[in-house]
């Protein structure tokens, strides 16, 4: 029996985020739909400073209920001691007020289900740091994959040319 190596992806662990979507965002302060963008980074739960740099996804378009579908891998060294921060932004605003909330997930809590799809509904909430006089709202859409080294050598094993 024959394995074929190149098929076996990076021994890394990563995070494949997909940002499906949300729904009921706040409108901003001057009444309109905001725009949003999302910035997604993985923080170190030890000490919240970013592990990987923050990844921006393009503008919704003025909609309380947008849509991307776009997709982020994430390298993760330590799932135990790493947390992913979405934050959600009115790309239109000039001041503080344009955040818009955020998620946070251990993603230790995703170890237990490596190489698996899951899709999961968030509430968007208000920031610790970042003071908002307006009140979040908002559900956000993540589909989320967690591979951990283990995992993608587990799925490999199965893989041969004939």
């Amino acid at each position: 029996e024959y394995r074929l190596a190149a098929a076996v992806p990076n021994m890394a662990n990563n995070l494949k985020v997909t940002l499906v979507g949300a729904e009921g965002v706040r409108m901003v302060e001057d009444g309109r739909a905001p725009d949003v963008v999302v910035n997604i980074r993985l923080l170190s739960k030890k000490n919240s400073t970013p592990l990987k740099s923050s990844k921006l996804t393009a503008g919704s378009t003025e909609t309380q209920n947008p849509k991307w579908g776009e997709t982020f891998c994430i390298d993760v060294a330590d799932a135990s001691n790493s947390q992913l921060e979405v934050t959600l932004w009115d790309r239109e605003a000039q001041v503080a007020s344009n955040f818009l909330g955020e998620v946070l997930l251990n993603v230790g809590k995703l170890e237990p289900f490596a190489g698996s799809d899951i899709q999961q509904i968030f509430s968007i909430r208000a920031g610790s740091t970042i003071p908002v006089d307006a009140e979040i709202t908002g559900k956000l859409v993540l589909a989320l994959q967690y591979n951990s080294a283990a995992s993608i050598q587990k799925n490999a094993k199965g893989f041969s040319m004939y």
